[in-house]
């Protein structure tokens, strides 16, 4: 939820405002690992984060904050902006999410030292 909230006030502070009316997670089972996003809805495999190791070392990345995050960014991207059907397609609204995300995580955890 704390993913869904920054993202949105992150989203929509520097990429205008949200189009849907709702947003909504919903897990399936871990017979598939992944995750998507819908106008309004992102599926997430329970093995993304739903059975995730809280106790893990605090350095690592929260990787459910991130997902989240990521999917929240298609919510912008995914469906404004539209490749050509070939080979390749999804690299310009996937690299924009993967930039959303990493804002939003930069935002709340800071810049990581490399």
């Amino acid at each position: 939820m704390r993913s869904m909230q920054k993202s949105i006030e992150y989203y929509t502070g520097h990429f205008g405002p949200y189009y849907h009316k709702q947003c909504r997670i919903i897990e399936f089972p871990r017979v598939a690992s992944f995750a998507q996003a819908f106008p309004g809805t992102m599926p997430l495999s329970e093995s993304i984060g739903f059975i995730e190791n809280y106790q893990a070392d605090k350095d690592d990345i929260d990787m459910v904050y991130y997902v989240v995050a990521h999917e929240m960014g298609h919510q912008y991207w995914a469906h404004q902006a539209s490749g050509a059907n070939m080979q390749g397609s999804e690299m310009t609204t996937e690299t924009f999410a993967q930039y959303s995300a990493i804002m939003v995580m930069e935002h709340e955890y800071g810049r990581a030292d490399t």
